[in-house]
């Protein structure tokens, strides 16, 4: 579960940017693409795309994800 998240980071996707790679709560980076809507893609190169946006919470804000991103060992 902690390579689903970015500590510290309160990002909406009207900030997201194209090629960036924000370090995961476990340690590992992931990179961005912003081309066809919002795809977040993992170290092994499996992509998964951003199918709810901008969930505010008290504390942060949730993007829902199509697919499970795993790190490598």
């Amino acid at each position: 579960m902690k390579y689903h998240v970015i500590a510290g980071d309160n990002i909406t996707s009207s900030e997201l940017t194209g090629g960036a790679q924000p370090v995961t709560f476990e340690g590992s980076t992931i990179t961005i693409n912003t081309t066809d809507g919002v795809v977040i893609t993992n170290k092994g190169g499996r992509t998964s795309k951003v199918i709810l946006a901008d969930v505010q919470t008290s504390n942060d804000v949730i993007h829902a994800i199509q697919n499970v991103i795993l790190p490598l060992d």
